[in-house]
């Protein structure tokens, strides 16, 4: 993209975000209006956030080293945990070829790897809520002759296995846990950035699993 194309979007973002601040602002010192409108536009302000950071990682030059993915993974699933200290997650780790093999050679933008990974454990968090004795799993399986990490959960399973990739999918689902849907598109475009992939499959038995590289 030029650089003034660049220019151009992030100012249109930040004047737009202005404008409702302040739109907001007028509309609140109007005690006659119903909150569903001040709802919306607050929705309005944070979906512009969320393109903002997605904005942000599409355009991050990428600092790649070699990353201990284990150390990242227990990392991001303890912040999570200390979010949420009114719940019991089992959560365990699965990596046996891994340790053997590939762990110097696993290359990645440690700050970028550890936002993805943050955003599919507090997917399985989220989803896991109403489920008896909740677990996530991280771990790893050949599939087709390519290796993937992957991270379950038994939470239910998803209505569509490909939309929840699309930006603001959560916001047009319905569901009333998906919130926007900003997390799983950005974790897709951080991994297709290191020249990887993420999805998700169903699993028969019931849960979810995110298979990915990178």
């Amino acid at each position: 993209m030029e650089s003034n194309e660049k220019s151009i979007i992030e100012s249109f973002i930040h004047d737009f975000k202005g404008e409702l601040r302040d739109l907001k602002l007028n509309l609140e010192k109007d005690n006659n209006v119903e909150g569903s409108i001040l709802f919306q536009i607050e929705m309005m302000n944070e979906m512009l956030l969320a393109v903002e950071e997605y904005y942000f990682f599409y355009h991050m030059e990428l600092k790649k080293k070699s990353v201990n993915l284990p150390l990242l993974v227990k990392s991001c699933f303890q912040k999570v945990k200390e979010r949420n200290q009114n719940r019991t997650v089992e959560f365990n780790i699965i990596l046996n070829n891994f340790k053997k093999s590939n762990e110097s050679d696993l290359i990645g933008d440690d700050d970028s790897i550890k936002k993805a990974l943050s955003l599919l454990i507090e997917n399985a968090w989220k989803f896991t809520k109403d489920v008896p004795n909740a677990t996530i799993t991280f771990g790893e399986e050949d599939i087709k002759g390519e290796h993937f990490f992957y991270l379950y959960n038994n939470g239910p399973n998803l209505p569509h296995e490909v939309n929840i990739f699309d930006l603001f999918y959560g916001k047009r689902s319905g569901h009333e846990r998906a919130g926007l849907g900003i997390g799983l598109p950005l974790a897709k475009l951080i991994f297709e950035k290191h020249g990887g992939r993420l999805w998700a499959k169903n699993n028969d038995e019931g849960g979810v699993t995110f298979y990915f590289k990178f």
